[in-house]
């Protein structure tokens, strides 16, 4: 919005992508909780080749973060060191933080687009897509304290959530979009952005009402 200073957040992404740097604290996590893991175990554990396990396994031992033991030829047990601990504990709290930022800024950036929707006095709304960004939103909606417009209903095409709720809000089947009256219908997924829209044309929805939260698009730009 015009007037608002960004806030200017330097967002570390290392923890967010399955990077070497992840793969490392959930390694010794892994170890640390059971010793007795093989590698094939800890490879699909990790969602990485056992080559690629052998490869971080044997860095980790060259660092001291790490002892294998040799029960036999093919019997080999992992023991995470004094120095491992220190370093998962350091990676962990590492993650949590770079967590906490991320929802920091995700949270002033819905913030943003909340005020959107107020001010174009939009007093009911539905979702559509019962997935993570959908929780975030009505997470953060529930902690505004003078929030004037209110989730009906969550749309999702999956029929094993319909008759759930996320946070207490419904989780419903496209086919009963018209037994709510909604002034927008919010679309929470990007990846299937395309098919919601489709299926939302099928359905004789009025294109006008929609709103994409990632792209901020629609009815929250016209005048």
């Amino acid at each position: 919005m015009k007037g608002e200073k960004a806030m200017n957040l330097t967002i570390d992404i290392s923890f967010l992508n399955p990077t070497s740097v992840l793969k490392e604290l959930k390694i010794l996590e892994a170890i640390e909780d059971n010793e007795k893991l093989t590698q094939k175990e800890l490879s699909s554990l990790i969602n990485v080749a056992p080559s690629m396990i052998n490869q971080y396994l044997g860095d980790m031992e060259n660092r001291g973060l790490l002892t294998r033991r040799y029960i036999s030829i093919k019997n080999v047990t992992y023991h995470i060191s004094k120095e491992g601990i220190d370093r998962k504990n350091y990676l962990l709290m590492s993650y949590l933080y770079e967590l906490i930022k991320y929802y920091n800024f995700a949270k002033q950036n819905i913030e943003s687009f909340f005020k959107k929707i107020e001010e174009k006095k939009l007093q009911s709304i539905l979702l559509y897509g019962a997935g993570e960004v959908a929780e975030t939103l009505i997470t953060i909606k529930e902690t505004r304290k003078d929030s004037n417009f209110k989730i009906l209903a969550i749309l999702d095409d999956d029929s094993q959530k319909h008759g759930k709720d996320i946070l207490g809000c419904e989780i419903i089947s496209p086919s009963r979009i018209f037994e709510y009256t909604a002034d927008a219908l919010i679309i929470t997924s990007m990846a299937f952005e395309d098919k919601i829209k489709a299926r939302l044309s099928e359905l004789n929805y009025p294109e006008e009402k929609l709103i994409n939260v990632l792209a901020s698009n629609g009815i929250l730009d016209s005048h």
